[in-house]
């Protein structure tokens, strides 16, 4: 897995977890 690919799997679970999206940050 790249290196970006496991932050932003990080980052998405992250939103995730504080009760937001992507899409609610846009």
């Amino acid at each position: 897995m790249e290196p970006l690919d496991l932050l932003a799997e990080l980052f998405e679970a992250a939103m995730k977890g504080f009760g937001t999206d992507e899409k609610a940050l846009r």
